[in-house]
């Protein structure tokens, strides 16, 4: 949990702190994560550390809920916005019962909407979870 609430890995690029992220979870877990993270993401270090909190609440969830042998994480430019995604191959849920079992997923869309940015969860039992956040790169920093 401490390293939800640290800073993307000692100032690094946010594409940097991620791998970093994955890795320390790999080493926790046993779970195999694969980042790709293509460019810098152009956001002010607050904004960078809060898509990183969102990636860790993401990997929080698969660590506590999904039963995951393998995650995917990408970080890239779609035109003016940076799109984060987190995807396991987990058991999945119900994402609308979700909402009202835990303040993961609650967590995660507050920080978006300070990014002013949209954060969207898609599971289906059996076929693993994807969170996907969108955040414009022209928003003011936090």
């Amino acid at each position: 949990m401490t390293g939800l609430r640290a800073n993307p890995a000692a100032g690094k690029p946010l594409p940097q702190a991620l791998g970093a992220l994955a890795r320390a979870f790999t080493s926790e877990t046993g779970i195999r994560v694969r980042v790709h993270a293509f460019g810098g993401s152009e956001l002010s270090s607050a904004a960078e550390s809060e898509v990183y909190r969102i990636a860790g609440e993401a990997l929080a969830n698969v660590r506590k809920h999904a039963k995951a042998t393998k995650v995917q994480i990408a970080l890239r430019r779609r035109g003016a916005r940076l799109v984060l995604e987190v995807r396991d191959n987990g058991i999945g849920f119900d994402p609308g019962a979700a909402a009202e079992v835990g303040h993961g997923i609650t967590g995660m869309k507050e920080r978006a909407r300070l990014l002013a940015g949209r954060l969207g969860v898609t599971s289906r039992r059996g076929f693993g979870t994807a969170v996907m956040l969108a955040v414009p790169l022209s928003q003011a920093p936090p």
